[in-house]
């Protein structure tokens, strides 16, 4: 369960025949995955390095989307996670866009999302880049909304079968077309995922709209449930089950227990989905 992160935060164009050498030896005694940790506002495979084996995206929070969507569509395809964005206690960040830097990057087919706190990430040593209030002590910050808020999204991906969602389009999936990419309420293609088999599908909805659903892209009756990425709290949708047929509105709740209005749409076919746990 290892995985080498070549370089540090840091465009590494200048150095790339230092790192060449570097794996070049390492790679005679480590047959674990390699990346690159570059500078915000890049994608690992941009150096062209023959060793890398595994991709990321370094973004800042309102890029995460365009990022995401990118490495997913690179080739030859490599699995890619989001090495970095922004954190929690840092650049006016509130916790919806916590969640929704981890939701957009994961529903766009990302391995992973990394999160960060401060002053958790620098263990409340002196603060030289001012990002953050480092009175707060780093082993409080184990338990802010922020952290609290990434179990969540670990519990509801650790209960079905994420790594069969493919992102999907908005004209593919989502009917009406809201998105405005780039934008706060981008949800779309990077917030919307279904399975090959039209079994499950996840939506991540950062503010109150209503979204319509092709209802046939799915393989039979929906339980659909609106789930509370603040608390982790599941509300089974009224009409539920829904025809696999016409189109659906979904209006997501006005507000979450956090009092944000970001809510995930979740949509199973119960008899027919593999899920890797208990819903």
């Amino acid at each position: 369960n290892i995985i080498w992160v070549i370089g540090g935060d840091i465009d590494p164009s200048p150095y790339l025949s230092k790192l060449d050498a570097f794996v070049t030896g390492l790679q005679t005694h480590a047959t674990q995955l390699i990346t690159i940790h570059s500078s915000r506002g890049s994608i690992a495979t941009e150096y062209g390095q023959s060793w890398l084996t595994l991709n990321n995206f370094y973004s800042a929070y309102i890029d995460t989307p365009q990022y995401a969507q990118d490495a997913y569509s690179y080739t030859p395809t490599l699995p890619f996670f989001q090495i970095e964005g922004y954190y929690e206690n840092e650049h006016g960040m509130t916790g919806q866009q916590l969640r929704a830097q981890a939701y957009w990057s994961i529903l766009q087919g990302s391995v992973g999302h990394i999160f960060g706190s401060c002053p958790m990430w620098h263990f409340g040593t002196s603060n030289t880049f001012g990002f953050c209030d480092s009175s707060v002590s780093w082993t409080a910050m184990l338990n802010s909304d922020g952290s609290v808020g990434m179990g969540y999204l670990s519990d509801l991906f650790s209960s079905i079968a994420w790594d069969e969602l493919i992102p999907y389009s908005a004209q593919d999936f989502l009917t009406n077309d809201y998105i405005l990419l780039g934008g706060s309420n981008y949800c779309g293609d990077c917030g919307a995922a279904i399975n090959s088999t039209g079994t499950l599908s996840v939506i991540y909805i950062p503010f109150t709209q209503t979204i319509t659903i092709d209802m046939s892209q799915f393989a039979g009756e929906v339980t659909a449930r609106w789930y509370d990425p603040s608390d982790g709290s599941y509300t089974v949708v009224d009409e539920s089950p829904l025809a696999n047929s016409g189109t659906h509105n979904f209006s997501n709740l006005v507000t979450n227990s956090a009092g944000d209005s970001d809510w995930v749409l979740l949509l199973e076919v119960p008899d027919l989905s593999d899920s890797s746990g208990d819903n």
